[in-house]
């Protein structure tokens, strides 16, 4: 998860803080399945891994899908209760999703994902609207979990 605006200091506490400098070899070695942290999330805030085993808020939508589980409620459930960008890998299939604004899009692929974290993250508001835009869109055509459009 990334954070943006709001501060997550609460969910930090929930989980363990690491201060540590990015790298795909902490975050194979945190999301190891068996990993003490690897159930819960990792923060990113100010471009470091923050904290990792981190509990989220669990979305409340009943109108979330049934096929997706608590990860994906959870991604979707933080994103209701901040500004934070949420990253979801599914365990079982490797489907890579965002949750934005408690909205849910599934099935990125690694330049898709890249180019929607560089519009949310980055400071142009015209790409990150377009791309938030583009997940309200793509849900409301495809009902794929999230609140309806």
């Amino acid at each position: 998860m990334f954070e943006r605006n709001t501060k997550l200091e609460e969910y930090v506490r929930s989980g363990t803080v690491l201060d540590a400098t990015i790298s795909a070899f902490l975050l194979e070695n945190v999301f190891f399945n068996k990993a003490p942290m690897h159930d819960g999330a990792a923060i990113i805030s100010e471009g470091r891994l923050h904290a990792a085993g981190c509990v989220l808020p669990l979305s409340t939508n009943a109108d979330i899908i049934k096929e997706l589980g608590t990860r994906h409620r959870a991604g979707i459930g933080m994103s209701e209760n901040s500004d934070a960008v949420v990253l979801i890998v599914s365990e079982e299939n490797g489907i890579i999703s965002l949750a934005v604004e408690g909205e849910l899009q599934r099935g990125f692929d690694r330049k898709s994902l890249e180019t929607a974290l560089n519009a949310l993250l980055l400071e142009d508001e015209a790409l990150t609207e377009k791309v938030v835009s583009r997940v309200r869109g793509k849900l409301s055509r495809k009902g794929q979990g999230g609140k309806k459009a």
